[in-house]
């Protein structure tokens, strides 16, 4: 997914998807709107600049199927701990033990 500063992103790096950050009006978006996550160290994907840096990063992604690099898998496996089916389950089970 190719994305600026949507929280959408989010969902695509959830689903193990490979998330790029074109991020070409970073200094004016810093200045108006900020940001929660440090753009510079912070972020779940690669992050370009401009539109030669997008190309790289899209075709390095493309000779390698689209897949996540190590890194990413490592950060995916720290910002979620569930990754199956059970969410419902897990949250009715919580409610429960709280009788």
């Amino acid at each position: 997914m190719i994305s600026d500063y949507s929280s959408v992103t989010w969902d695509m790096f959830f689903m193990k998807k490979p998330v790029l950050f074109y991020q070409f009006d970073y200094e004016k978006y810093e200045q108006y709107e900020g940001s929660y996550i440090d753009m510079e160290t912070q972020l779940f994907g690669e992050r370009a600049l401009n539109k030669q840096e997008l190309v790289h990063l899209v075709d390095e992604y493309a000779q390698h199927d689209f897949q996540l690099k190590p890194y990413y898998e490592k950060l995916h496996s720290e910002y979620f701990k569930y990754t199956d089916h059970n969410n419902s389950k897990r949250i009715f089970d919580a409610i429960e033990d709280l009788n």
